[in-house]
């Protein structure tokens, strides 16, 4: 199969094989959502490897966990990367801190794009917000740390946004 049609599978297949590696590896793959932490670079291949999947099935399975917000936001939190045994690995790279901020930015920003469409909007108001609204938090969002365990957040604005983003959960 082509490398495409693989990883859609693994997308598609996302919440059936989540259940199965929270099973192989909890702590990997924490059921709460405060236990989360993010993930060694090699884990994709290890979890190929173990599971006899191929790469791309592999990639488009944790494609969905690692664009999870929570999962950035881990990123975000957390200095030092675990093992699928849960033991600590390498430190987090600035460039993985940058990209975990542009994607809840970019989140954040579809999220406000949606609700200004529900409150009655037209499409090009909502469509101009949410472009201004994803701008402004990327710019900011490279200097900024989101609420973490043992930490305050650096900026109220992205307090309260990580706060409606996550309410509920």
């Amino acid at each position: 199969m082509s490398y495409r049609i693989e990883r859609d599978r693994g997308i598609k297949d996302y919440r059936e094989q989540l259940a199965e590696l929270r099973e192989k590896w909890p702590l990997a793959f924490p059921v709460n959502d405060k236990d989360i932490r993010p993930l060694t670079v090699d884990a994709t291949r290890e979890i190929a490897a173990a599971k006899g999947w191929s790469l791309p099935y592999t990639l488009g399975v944790l494609s969905r966990w690692k664009m999870a917000p929570v999962y950035c936001q881990s990123i975000l939190c957390y200095d030092q990367r675990i093992a699928l045994d849960g033991t600590p690995a390498e430190m987090v790279g600035a460039k993985a801190k940058d990209l975990a901020s542009k994607h809840l930015a970019r989140f954040a920003a579809g999220a406000a794009a949606k609700k200004a469409a529900k409150s009655g909007a037209r499409w090009g108001e909502a469509e101009t917000y949410r472009r201004a609204t994803s701008r402004d938090t990327a710019r900011d969002a490279g200097a900024i740390a989101l609420p973490c365990a043992g930490g305050a957040p650096a900026s109220e604005r992205v307090a309260a946004l990580w706060r409606r983003l996550t309410r509920g959960k």
